[in-house]
């Protein structure tokens, strides 16, 4: 009787492990497009408290894509990860935009 439920908190063991490893990352991850002037650009992602990766771009006349082509890497790279845009908001004076990503 006791190798039976030896062997059955065993299996239960194994069977929980997969779930727990499936679930790393936050469930939320803020991202912040601003700018800090003279052209250049921030794509601030955080996954956590002091877990913050700030992206840095230069916009000049000549490559003014540069921004989007900056954008469209980070939200795929977040798509990918299995996050969805949930919601986004401003602080009014358009400075710098918020987007509130969760995980599906």
């Amino acid at each position: 009787m006791k190798k039976l439920f030896l062997i059955g908190a065993c299996l239960l063991a194994l069977a929980s492990s997969p779930a727990l490893a499936q679930a790393g990352g936050p469930p939320v991850v803020v991202v912040q497009l601003y700018y800090s002037g003279l052209g250049t650009g921030h794509v601030a992602v955080t996954r956590g408290e002091g877990k913050t990766e700030d992206i840095e771009y230069k916009v000049t006349n000549i490559k003014q894509h540069v921004a989007s082509e900056t954008y469209q890497r980070v939200f795929t790279q977040l798509y990918q990860e299995g996050y969805a845009l949930k919601s986004t908001f401003s602080p009014g004076d358009g400075s710098v935009v918020t987007l509130i990503f969760d995980k599906k």
